[in-house]
Order: C-alpha cells, then structure tokens, then sequence
C-alpha cells in the first residue's frame, strides 16, 4: 500500500428541489418552526416532509414518482437534457403562528435553489430570492418596527376579504406588502422610512439653525394599495402565486357614497389603524365602484 485511496464508486444524490425562506419584515432567513410538506399536485395524500440543512435551506428526499431524478448524476448534461418534470404542491405552515399559511406550485427538480421572482416593483433585487413569509396579525413586530393593521371587509359578498393583498407605499416606494388571512385580518410591518428633516424645506435665506424634529414626533403620509380577486368557495390555505397576482382592487372609506381611501398619517411609535369613517373594517373590493 503506497498511502492513496482507491475511489471503487461514486454515488450521486439529486435533490428535487431546494428552497428558502425568508421573513418579508426584517429579511431573515428563517429555518425552524415551519411545517413544509410537498405532494403530487394530483395526489394530496401522498404527502413528504421536508428536511433543513445549515443553511437554512428546505430539501426534499423520496418524492413519488422522482426517484430516477434523485439516483441521476445531477451533471449539466443531466440538466440540458431533463425533460418531463413533474408538478407538485409545497405546503407553508407556520407551527407558531408568526406567518400566514401558503401553497406553492411548483414543476419539479429544480435545479439549484428555487427562486421568487414575484416581489413588488420597486424592492432591491435578492441575489437568491427566497420566498417570503408574510406576517400574521398575532406576530410580534419587532422593536422599531411601524406597523399598519386592518379588518378588511368585501362588501359586494358581503363577508371578509380573506387572503387580499396590500401594498404599504411612503414617498412612492413599496415599503411592505401583506396579506389578510381567511377572517381578513390585516398586518403590515416594515422599518419605520428615514427621518424628516424639516430645515431641509426652509428657504435658503432662513437662519441657520441646529433644530431637527424630534424621532418621536416624526410622521409620514402613507398610501395603501389594494390587490382583489376573490376566490370562492374561499381557500383554507391560499396558492401564494394566485395571490400575488391578484388584479388591483379599490379600498373605500364609505359606501354611499362611495369614497376611496385617503392617504393616512403614519406616526412614529404608533400603530396606524385604517378604517372606514363610520365603521371598524376597511371595505375592499375587486371593482372599481362598491356597488
């Protein structure tokens, strides 16, 4: 024996699919608490977990009807050459409630990690492009956080507007998107936008001065954009890309007669609640008229 190792065989093991997730209020990957499954788009009970390495990435092992793919060499042959994938539902669940519930369809293997490429116009680029958790209206809003809630309420069905999606926007910018769970319960959270300050609007030829408005006493106008396609019989878990691509809705602040929501006040240190002007929820609805 002269020292080397005799390499008799090589075994390669292809992930079907690899997958991130990423917390939409403060970006962090997250990777424990969460119940992801994965199954046959045509088959639900034929059910899989998922497993989680060290970086926080989701993989999959023994998926029906894929175990050439996963015994395959994964080379780049492999891949030029791929054809017939198969689809598949991934399932969400937050087992502690700080993020709402989702699905995913997805065509399976993928090769590398799977990425989103769904995020409003506007946000930076994400070099991996995780897939975002949307927070619940029980989760905890991190310390410095502003945080935007709503009831919202589809008047035409007369029933709450379960999974509709909101866009937060400061100085045109998307600050925060997020989605009202199956009872329309709204939570949008999102780093507070830069101070103000106001010395910046005072004319050239005004003193100079040393004077900046206080953090707390900062405020900003917010405009809420509604996105609505209701869906009925309403989904217990609601396909996250069906959601995204909701149709722009309108949010009122009356019915009759009908008046559209105004931009509200956010304050710093206070949770903004938007309402309409003579009831507790904030009626959205897919048209562009309430009747």
């Amino acid at each position: 024996m002269n020292g080397e190792i005799e390499i008799l065989d090589r075994l390669s093991i292809v992930a079907p699919l690899g997958i991130r997730f990423r917390d939409a209020v403060t970006n962090a990957v997250i990777d424990d608490g969460l119940s992801v499954v994965a199954y046959p788009s045509d088959n639900p009970l034929r059910r899989i977990g998922a497993r989680t390495n060290r970086k926080g990435v989701y993989f999959f092992r023994d998926l029906p009807g894929l175990r050439e793919v996963e015994n395959a060499s994964g080379d780049a042959e492999f891949w030029a050459s791929l054809t017939g994938e198969r689809p598949f539902v991934i399932e969400v669940i937050d087992d502690r409630g700080r993020y709402q519930p989702f699905l995913l369809n997805i065509d399976l293997p993928v090769k590398g990690l799977y990425r989103w490429d769904a995020e409003p116009s506007g946000s930076p680029p994400a070099p991996e492009a995780p897939v975002p958790l949307f927070p619940t209206s029980s989760r905890q809003a991190p310390a410095g956080t502003a945080v935007v809630r709503a009831a919202l309420w589809d008047p035409v069905a007369d029933q709450p507007a379960a999974w509709a999606l909101v866009d937060a926007v400061v100085d045109g910018i998307v600050r925060a998107r997020g989605i009202a769970d199956a009872n329309g319960q709204l939570a949008l959270m999102f780093p507070y936008p830069e101070p103000k300050d106001p010395s910046s609007a005072s004319p050239v030829s005004s003193p100079l001065t040393s004077d900046r408005m206080a953090l707390v006493d900062q405020t900003w106008s917010l405009k809420l954009q509604g996105f609505y396609s209701p869906v009925r019989p309403v989904p217990k878990i609601p396909d996250l890309g069906e959601v995204i691509r909701q149709t722009p809705g309108s949010l009122w602040s009356a019915l009759s007669p009908p008046a559209e929501l105004s931009e509200q006040t956010l304050e710093f240190g206070r949770e903004l609640i938007v309402k309409s002007n003579s009831e507790s929820i904030l009626w959205i609805t897919s048209e562009s008229s309430p009747s």
